[in-house]
């Protein structure tokens, strides 16, 4: 999958790939990083967004506490080797809930 910069501030940025399809559900791929000014570090994540508006998440895996060069090498990592076979890696009720078979 290719990611896009799509948006970057000095605290935060995010990295979008292009939506997929799993069993009927749009899901779209995105790398974030993060800065937590209070506590002086970041953290990073790769996640599915789904929903309308992709508005849930469901994290694939993440790290913190990192300082901004290690945070950067985990988000490279991350969008190099992401695929949607990651689906996998969800558990059994992440992937339900996607489905739509657990209601929050």
């Amino acid at each position: 999958m290719k990611f896009k910069l799509t948006e970057k501030t000095y605290k935060k940025e995010k990295y979008e790939a292009n939506p997929f399809i799993w069993k009927g559900h749009k899901l779209k791929p995105v790398v974030r990083m993060w800065y937590h000014t209070k506590l002086k570090y970041w953290d990073v994540s790769y996640d599915f967004r789904y929903g309308k508006g992709f508005v849930w998440t469901v994290t694939i895996k993440s790290e913190g506490m990192l300082n901004r060069k290690k945070a950067r090498e985990f988000a490279k990592k991350y969008m190099r080797d992401a695929s949607p076979l990651d689906i996998g890696k969800l558990s059994e009720f992440n992937k339900e809930s996607i489905l739509g078979h657990y209601k929050y």
